[in-house]
């Protein structure tokens, strides 16, 4: 059952690779372009362990999606501070948008970035056990080192979706 939408938010439905509907949350649109939407969200779970870290109910997650890239990111806050947790990173298919939702297929392989420059690659064992074609596994595998070549320890932050774009940008263009 899908949460029933305020006029003021937008509905994020998560699918899994095939695209069936793994949950759904809502959150505030604080910008958009016709590729990408910045997202304002509430950690509504209760705790969760990733890695080195736990997302508590309360957290605040600046989430950006893109309908021409292969991830998400969700920049993570202990509770509305501006205190960075980290930045998780979810390999996807690219996201699609409509005027009041945004669904993204999981590719299950993410990437933790940490504040102090450290990041740890998640769930390679689900990304392995997933029926993909080779070249959605190479897209994968292209994807995933253009993020972790975005992390730059001596900056602050040490990962940035809007230092990565620009970088990207440069490097393809």
């Amino acid at each position: 059952m899908q949460p029933s939408v305020n006029p003021e938010h937008l509905l994020i439905t998560k699918l899994d690779d095939t695209g069936r509907e793994i949950f759904s949350w809502q959150g505030i649109l604080l910008q958009g372009t016709p590729t990408s939407r910045l997202v304002e969200a509430t950690f509504g779970l209760a705790s969760l362990r990733v890695d080195r870290t736990t997302f508590e109910a309360g957290d605040m997650f600046l989430e950006s999606y893109f309908s021409n890239r292969w991830f998400n990111i969700f920049e993570v806050h202990a509770q509305r501070t501006t205190t960075i947790k980290g930045w998780y990173c979810n390999l996807s298919f690219p996201a699609t948008f409509s005027d009041r939702a945004i669904r993204w297929r999981d590719l299950a392989l993410d990437l933790m970035v940490y504040p102090d420059g450290s990041h740890s690659v998640l769930d390679l064992d689900e990304f392995e056990a997933l029926q993909l074609d080779a070249g959605i596994r190479a897209r994968c595998s292209e994807t995933l080192q253009e993020l972790i070549a975005g992390i730059h320890p001596q900056a602050v932050p040490v990962f940035s979706p809007q230092r990565w774009l620009q970088e990207s940008e440069q490097r393809l263009g």
